[in-house]
This record gives structure tokens, sequence and C-alpha cells, in this order.
């Protein structure tokens, strides 16, 4: 967050407690798991003197059932508990829902891995996606290719992000 001094603007960064709890479960080809957190002294900018509390929760699924693949999907929560309004002048609301699905395969005999991967913020507050391939040369050498699409949402940290999008290799 933002605090006023003697000398002007100063970013600081607040000291805060997290606990946590997670679980996972293995049922044949499916692995269901949950997370959840709760964190204390959050302090922001457009309230300053205060603290805040969050609790953030997960569900996720992954599927291994086809050969060489795997398939999982996260859906999240980060709930702000003494929520009040004027934060929304720094783009926090007091719910922020995200969707995350990742898609993993590999091919020709273990040296071809594909990895697709979406991120979706809230109602309309953006994302991005990420495709890439790499091509196992040897066991010591690869070559990797992609793409990350970004796409622009109302709040941070994807407002104003389009026309970042990328090419990756490595």
């Amino acid at each position: 967050y933002i605090t006023a001094t003697d000398t002007g603007p100063r970013a600081v960064h607040s000291r805060i407690t997290m606990n946590g709890i997670a679980a996972a479960a293995v049922e044949g080809n499916w692995i269901i798991r949950g997370e959840a957190a709760y964190l204390d002294g959050l302090k922001y900018s457009s309230a300053p003197g205060e603290t805040f509390q969050r609790t953030d929760a997960l569900i996720g699924w992954d599927y291994a059932g086809f050969a060489n693949t795997s398939i999982s999907v996260e859906l999240a929560d980060r709930h702000v508990n003494n929520y009040e309004k004027r934060l929304q002048a720094e783009g926090v609301r007091e719910d922020t829902p995200q969707l995350a699905a990742r898609y993993q395969g590999d091919f020709l005999y273990d040296r071809l891995h594909l990895t697709a991967l979406g991120l979706i913020q809230g109602n309309g507050d953006g994302g991005f996606s990420r495709y890439q391939a790499q091509y196992d040369l040897s066991d010591a050498l690869s070559v990797m290719g992609g793409v990350v699409f970004y796409h622009s949402g109302d709040a941070l940290p994807f407002s104003g992000i389009d026309g970042n999008d990328r090419i990756i290799t490595e």
C-alpha cells in the first residue's frame, strides 16, 4: 500500500498472518482438492491506518484417465471479510472469483509436451491464455515455443493489459 511520509509517498509492505488448510482425495483417475486460507493484517492505500482480513477458498479437480494426458480445473474465490466500499478505488472487490483450467499431454514417446493454460478472473475482470509446445531433442536438450494472450478486464492486475500478448521461446 502507499502511505504519506514527510518526504512524499512511500510504498510499504504490511506484515500479514496467514493460516490455511488443504486436503485432497483420490478416486480412480480423479484427484479432488480443496484449500482454504485466512489472511489477517492486509492494508490498503484507500483505508489508511486500518487492517483487513480476507478468506480465500479453492476447489479443484484433476483427471488423468486418458493416456499421457492430464486435465485440471480450479475454482477459487478471494473474499475480503470486513469490506468497505472505498477499497474499490484500488480495484479491490469484496469477492474476486477465479477459474483456471490446464491441459497437458505428452506425445511421440514422451518427447513432445503440449500445455494449454487459461485463467479468468472475476466477472469481466480479465485473464490470460498460454499455449506451449516443448520437444525433447535429447535427454539434455529441448526446444520450447508458445504464445501468451492477455485478456483485459475491469480490475487489477488485468486492467489495460490488452496488446501485451507474447511469443515465448526457450
